[in-house]
């Protein structure tokens, strides 16, 4: 018994001497996290003497309502957060016996993310590259961190998380060097807080390197480099009490965001590079500059990327260096091409001069050799014409060493520039000065103006004399504005003196000598205006909302129409024109509109519309009239500088009795869409017809309708 007893007593020893270190790591005290996948856990503090536990979906009162879950605790010292019995069951479980006995523990899902953050600059460089003697630092956000508060855990043996960096050869590093000497574990890493830095962000006093952390740069004792040039993958995981190898993913593998972060790289660069440019667009004929960004005295290569397909000839160009800068150098036209010659990308590859177009000057204008200031930075100009091409240019930086390449690009969109004009109100009368200005953004230095309209040339003619016509691309046959430094322009049409008839004209403003035939490869822009007669041109406003529209006389036969009675801007302002003829129809946009007729016209907010009288001799209007329902509108005469308001008996005096003795109209309806509303039958109390409105008529027999209205008016 004897011998038995100081056996046990071994057996005893060594179980305890053999114990895993980590063991305390599963010890759960009530109310404590636990993750799922986690086995062999010791739940007995938190289980108590209950034994089973319950969980309640959110929104289910604890301490009321019928559990979700229940499962059975077995044995509390060896408990198993199976994904089966936990996923989608996160949050506090509580002990049960039948009833609610209070909290257990809270079921986590865990979750972790690892990114790479420079030391120096204090930024992430996760997926980027880092030049060779960088100092590296690795960060984790992850929700682990609570096990650091369980019973007897140790800081020291008990970390929860390792980081795993692995080279382009597979190799998979425990430990990273921050100098030849002195290296910094990756295992067994304390994650005490949601978010955990591998060493600190803290500059070190006094050490050789500036920082704790990777030094991507360091070298071993025999001088051979620790870490090539190249990618690098890295992630964390962490496998407390087997909670990667229990928690997989639906495919099986790892599951990542949860047990194992998702692998992110980094690459050690020879010496990365930076290009920005200094605007993302420019509109053609405005410079552009880029700013290259490395090392000191570094030399790269600096070429428009994936131009070789261009000619090089006048509106097929690339973007083209500034002449004669600091710090960057070409090649002379004829050669050699000594910087032309450089291969990009690999040292099969095609050369610059395989890259770029060919001409002007052997295409030397369009690649460089450029070396970096004392402040690491150089900053490159490029000139851009009405010659270059529109379209989105690469600028390109890169340098070779030891077959290790570097660079970087960066895009810049070339637009056209813009040509607007205007007209101040677009309306005036003979002999008036007409303002036109506008924007011509284009790379040139004139704005090129012509005009069309009644009885001018078909390709426009100048405004100083608008029967002669335009030559397209003769620059001296075209009326022109400078355009000055701002991209303005201005320009005064005196219309006195000039032989044209009242009408609607088109005035056009081009960026280059291009008549109305040939608009379709420059920039343009056009702008309507009516001439009137200095006593004959008629405003008529019209409301928000729904308006009776109509004209008390003969228009102008070029300027009868609703797309010349409105004009550009007006239009956008109608949104509905409705006809009446017996039923609805919808008037095309060169509908003319005559006297005794009326339009339904819809407005959003008020619109204007001109009204210009015929010139011609006209006798006074006529319309026949069916039985029934009629829209109309009256044709007042034109006395003393306007049109007389008539009684309605008056205005329709004409189809008061038919020839044949019989009753012409019996009722007449004013709607109330802007204007006065009333209804009047015959005989009734008088009231006034309003020229420029509409009017419903019944009529119980058919007649003829006449105005009062002629041309030409009167002044």
């Amino acid at each position: 018994m004897k011998q038995l007893s100081i056996f046990f007593i071994a057996f005893i020893f060594f179980l305890v001497i053999a114990a895993p270190v980590h063991a305390v790591v599963n010890i759960i005290d009530q109310g404590g996290d636990v993750f799922i996948g986690e086995q062999g856990l010791d739940i007995s503090a938190a289980a108590g003497n209950s034994t089973q536990i319950a969980w309640f979906a959110s929104g289910k009162d604890p301490s009321a309502d019928i559990p979700d879950s229940i499962l059975n605790v077995g044995d509390s010292g060896n408990f198993y957060i199976a994904p089966m019995n936990f996923v989608g069951k996160t949050g506090t479980w509580y002990r049960w016996n039948g009833a609610n006995q209070g909290p257990a523990f809270i079921v986590v899902d865990p979750s972790i993310e690892i990114m790479v953050r420079d030391q120096t600059s204090q930024k992430d460089v996760t997926g980027k590259s880092v030049p060779n003697g960088s100092i590296e630092n690795f960060r984790v956000e992850s929700n682990l961190y609570s096990i650091t508060n369980r019973a007897g855990y140790n800081a020291t043996t008990d970390g929860q998380v390792t980081i795993r960096v692995r080279n382009s050869d597979g190799a998979v590093y425990t430990e990273l060097f921050q100098d030849t000497t002195i290296s910094i574990p990756l295992t067994a890493l304390n994650l005490d807080s949601p978010l955990y830095y591998w060493v600190s962000t803290a500059p070190l006093a006094g050490a050789s390197t500036p920082y704790a952390g990777w030094n991507t740069g360091v070298h071993d004792a025999q001088g051979a480099r620790m870490y090539k040039y190249g990618v690098y993958t890295a992630w964390a995981e962490c496998n407390v009490n087997g909670m990667k190898d229990n928690y997989k993913a639906p495919n099986g593998a790892d599951y990542t965001g949860k047990t194992v972060s998702a692998v992110r790289t980094i690459t050690i660069a020879l010496d990365p590079v930076r290009i920005e440019a200094s605007r993302d667009s420019v509109v053609r004929g405005n410079p552009i500059s880029v700013t290259i960004t490395s090392r000191p005295g570094t030399s790269y290569y600096l070429w428009v990327e994936g131009t070789g397909q261009m000619s090089g000839t006048p509106t097929d160009m690339p973007p083209v260096l500034v002449p004669t800068q600091s710090g960057v150098a070409t090649d002379p036209v004829g050669g050699p091409y000594t910087i032309g010659s450089y291969q990009y990308g690999g040292l099969s590859g095609p050369t610059i001069r395989d890259d770029v177009p060919a001409a002007p000057s052997d295409g030397v204008c369009y690649y460089a050799q450029i070396t970096t200031s004392a402040s690491g930075t150089r900053t490159v100009g490029w000139l851009t014409s009405q010659d270059t091409r529109v379209m989105q240019y690469t600028f390109r930086v890169e340098s070779e060493e030891d077959g290790q390449y570097s660079g970087d690009e960066v895009d810049v969109l070339v637009e056209k520039g813009t040509v607007t004009v205007a007209a101040g109100d677009q309306v005036y009368s003979k002999g008036e000065d007409v303002g036109i200005s506008g924007v011509n953004s284009e790379a040139t230095d004139t704005t090129y103006l012509f005009i069309t309209g009644p009885d001018l040339p078909a390709a426009g003619g100048t405004l100083t004399d608008p029967h002669s016509a335009v030559v397209d691309g003769i620059g001296s046959s075209f009326t022109r504005a400078v355009v000055e430094e701002d991209n303005t322009w201005e320009y005064m049409w005196e219309t006195a003196n000039l032989s044209i008839d009242a009408g609607t004209y088109t005035i056009y403003a081009v960026s280059t000598p291009n008549s109305l035939d040939n608009l379709s490869s420059t920039e343009s822009a056009s702008v309507s205006v009516i001439i009137r007669n200095p006593a004959t041109s008629f405003f008529v406003p019209l409301g928000d909302g729904w308006n009776l529209f109509s004209t008390p006389v003969s228009l102008d036969p070029d300027n009868s129409g609703l797309d010349r009675i409105f004009n550009e801007s007006e239009q956008g302002k109608i949104a509905v024109v409705l006809g009446w003829n017996g039923y609805w129809f919808i008037p095309d946009a060169s509908y003319d509109l005559v006297p005794l007729q009326a339009l339904f016209i819809k407005a959003h907010g008020q619109a204007v519309a001109c009204l210009v009288p015929s010139s011609d001799l006209t006798t006074p209007p006529v319309r026949s009239l069916p039985a029934g329902v009629s829209l109309i509108s009256a044709a007042a005469p034109y006395e003393d500088g306007s049109f007389t308001v008539l009684p309605v008996s008056q205005a329709l005096v004409s189809i008061n009795e038919t020839s044949g003795g019989k009753t012409g109209y019996s009722m007449v309806i004013s709607p109330a869409l802007n204007q006065p509303g009333w209804g009047y039958a015959r005989g009734g109390p008088t009231v006034d017809v309003l020229p420029f409105k509409g009017y419903w008529v019944i009529m119980e027999n058919a007649d003829t309708l006449y105005g009062f209205s002629t041309t030409p008016l009167g002044t």
